[in-house]
């Protein structure tokens, strides 16, 4: 079973310090250079495709597939730190982000009937970013190590009880976007980046059935400070 994740989110980040402006009454410069800690809150959106390749034993076929939507609040923190060479910038940034987000889909009250439950409970990323300076605006690209935490159950009731198939794992992947930040004062500044992640695992329904299940996701889109 390959399943496909999409996320989208729009959050609000307060980010200190970005770097450090020149004295007054010097000519406009702005250093990158520097440490940073912030901390962001928005709201998340994820459409889940449960593509079957196999037939399985709880009636799905081969070719089918289940979509889910979930949404909710999501908010977290990050941390990082700038190198500056001329207009240049290197940097390294981790991010956690608490999700929360849940669905079901189905009924599950009669014998046969299938239920699906998805849940994200936090993401976290860590990315080197590189970018290029003019004045009090940074553009930078950013890829590197992503991680999440997804929970996945399908459920149906049969003569003898209830058949279950529960999977809860921190997976592994990778993460690619781009972004843009905007000095505000000496010690705060402001962002809005986009990021696509992918992460994949391996599971399985039965010992028969090996199924494999691929989380894709975009975001969240962020706006700082």
């Amino acid at each position: 079973m390959l399943k496909q994740l999409v996320l989208a989110g729009a959050v609000l980040t307060a980010a200190a310090p970005v770097g450090n402006a020149a004295d007054v009454g010097a000519p406009p410069a702005y250093d990158w250079s520097g440490g940073y800690v912030g901390v962001h809150a928005g709201y998340g959106a994820v459409d889940v495709d449960y593509d079957f390749n196999s037939n399985d034993i709880f009636g799905n076929l081969a070719g089918e597939t289940q979509s889910e939507a979930l949404d909710g609040l999501i908010g977290g923190g990050q941390i990082g730190y700038n190198w500056q060479l001329d207009n240049y910038i290197l940097g390294l940034e981790g991010s956690f982000t608490w999700a929360g987000l849940k669905e079901s889909t189905g009924d599950g009250s009669d014998v046969g009937d299938v239920s699906f439950h998805t849940g994200v409970d936090w993401l976290a990323a860590l990315t080197p970013r590189f970018g290029l300076a003019f004045d009090d605006v940074l553009v930078y690209g950013k890829g590197g190590l992503a991680l999440a935490d997804l929970g996945t159950r399908i459920e149906q009731p049969i003569a003898s009880g209830l058949r279950v198939n529960d999977d809860d794992a921190t997976e592994v992947g990778w993460t690619v976007g781009a972004g843009a930040e905007k000095w505000r004062c000496p010690r705060i500044g402001s962002s809005a980046s986009k990021a696509t992640t992918m992460i994949s695992a391996n599971t399985a329904l039965t010992r028969k059935s090996p199924t494999r299940r691929t989380r894709r996701g975009r975001g969240p889109t962020t706006m700082s400070i």
